[in-house]
């Protein structure tokens, strides 16, 4: 009797050990599986594709979609020809109304989407984001492309290219290491310039204003096997996100008070006149100046000045989601990073503001304000930066800037790191401000006061001379860069070229 009782307490315990090695999480939760439990392994297809614009322009080119196939599997991840290799699945389980409706102002309903929960799995290399696949049920998934929605329909538990090595496919596994290769010698970026010109106003009808203009241009550079293809260039900024291309830009208004900027964020494949953007609800509009200083997939960091009868206000920070611009209030940090950032700031703020003599003091507010915080550039990486606000106006010039000792979060920054250190590109380029290099390691785009460089990486060195250079407005500031490898450079090349023409 007690032999049988031991074996009913260990059966049980064995079959939960067992079932271990699967880390699908629920309510919100993420999980990460070990690659032996691919959440979505297997072959599929996409088989039908919908546009969420209310009049859909782009309905015959999006049917190139139809028909293409995706691979998941545990070494590698293919979709629409594009390659991932050692992906890694994470799995969160949302409350499906709530995600399309805040995620991509949709109904879940109409997307013909009954469940009440969905597995929202996410692909990522390393650091870089691949796809973010929607879960319907074990044989649907839902992906975003632009502004459709893609349905990809299962057809095999197997991998197409592991199916015939020795039939219909032989090259196939030669195939996917030239594809692999490929990746490696394929860089691009995505580069958002700030800079200031005369703005032609009459300034002695505007009194206190500068006569200054923020603008914005966005450039494309990247490199084939080290060989650079030719610069692109277009107004505002054009931000490669997970669900497509955005637009992001500011329009400005001469009003009797003063003036007045208003941003406007939208994805490219809604057609919007941003002549007429004051009418748009993806607006944020007040009688004030504002300027990006810092755009990523999910963030846009500002400063804006309201302006009070014939002279400027304060200065300010902000930070807002790219998907709810017209929010009056900005983000917290600890909404971002969790109560050590918000400590990590108040700490750096009460060690900036001990450290001032009393003038300076008596300027500031002691204590920071939560959503005072942005982030900008030192010595070639992106960093976290709070301001102490000035008391009172005629301390108006007194905002202190102060270093938040933290790194800031990936859903702010993909990507940061230098594959040549920074002391090696200034005893290069000496007159390098700031520099940026691809996650491939093959070139370097490096700013100075009114040029950019594009250098080679040989061995872990720049190359003797740059291989091109861009003139730039003096004093433009670098406020985006999103870096693409392997097909993604053709893709976004493409987006590129179909916003210019």
């Amino acid at each position: 009797m007690k032999q049988w009782l031991i074996i009913l307490f260990i059966v049980p315990m064995l079959l939960l050990a067992a079932c271990n090695h699967i880390e699908i999480e629920t309510d919100e939760k993420i999980g990460a599986p070990e690659n032996n439990a691919i959440p979505i392994k297997g072959t599929w297809i996409i088989e039908k594709s919908i546009s969420l614009a209310k009049e859909d322009t782009e309905g015959k080119k999006q049917d190139k979609w139809l028909g293409e196939k995706a691979e998941f599997g545990k070494d590698y991840v293919f979709f629409a020809q594009e390659l991932c290799e050692h992906p890694q699945y994470k799995i969160k389980n949302v409350d499906a109304g709530y995600y399309f409706l805040y995620t991509y102002k949709a109904d879940a309903g109409k997307l013909g989407i009954k469940s009440a929960k969905v597995d929202v799995i996410t692909i990522t290399s390393g650091d870089k984001l691949f796809y973010e696949f929607v879960r319907i049920d074990a044989s649907q998934l839902i992906l975003s492309m632009g502004n459709r929605m893609l349905y990809l329909k299962k057809l095999s538990d197997e991998l197409e290219e592991n199916k015939a090595p020795t039939g219909g496919r032989q090259g196939s596994a030669e195939n996917s290491q030239n594809k692999m290769e490929a990746f490696r010698y394929h860089s691009g970026v995505v580069l958002g310039l700030r800079s200031l010109k005369e703005s032609g106003f009459d300034k002695s009808k505007l009194p206190g204003q500068n006569g200054e203009r923020v603008f914005y241009k966005t450039l494309w550079i990247s490199a084939d096997y080290k060989r650079l293809r030719p610069v692109l260039e277009m107004d505002n900024l054009f931000l490669p996100r997970r669900n497509g291309f955005w637009k992001v830009g500011v329009t400005r208004e001469v009003q009797t008070n003063g003036l007045n900027d208003s941003l406007f964020a939208y994805p490219v494949d809604n057609e919007i006149n941003i002549n007429n953007i004051n009418d748009n609800a993806s607006l944020i509009s007040s009688t004030s100046k504002k300027s990006i200083l810092f755009i990523g997939n999910d963030y846009m960091a500002l400063e804006y000045t309201v302006q009070e009868k014939d002279r400027e206000a304060f200065h300010r920070l902000k930070v807002l989601p790219v998907d709810n611009i017209e929010s009056n209030k900005g983000v917290k940090i600890s909404e971002i990073l969790g109560e050590s950032g918000k400590e990590a700031m108040f700490h750096a703020a009460q060690a900036y503001f001990s450290a001032q003599n009393k003038e300076n003091r008596d300027g500031v507010e002691s204590t920071p304000d939560e959503e005072s915080f942005t982030i900008t550039r030192k010595n070639g990486h992106w960093m976290m930066q709070g301001r102490l606000n000035a008391r009172a106006k005629r301390f108006m010039d007194h905002d202190a800037d102060f270093n938040i000792p933290v790194i800031p979060p990936k859903n702010m920054i993909s990507y940061d790191d230098l594959a040549v250190s920074w002391n090696v590109i200034k005893s290069k380029v000496p007159t390098a401000l700031d520099a940026y290099t691809s996650p491939n390691k093959d070139i370097a785009v490096i700013i100075c006061k009114n040029v950019i460089y594009i250098y080679t990486i040989n061995n872990g060195d720049l190359s003797h001379k740059p291989a091109n250079q861009i003139p730039i407005q003096e004093g433009a500031m670098v406020v985006m860069a999103e870096w693409a490898v392997g097909d993604y450079v053709n893709m976004w090349e493409e987006s590129f070229l179909n916003e210019l023409n």
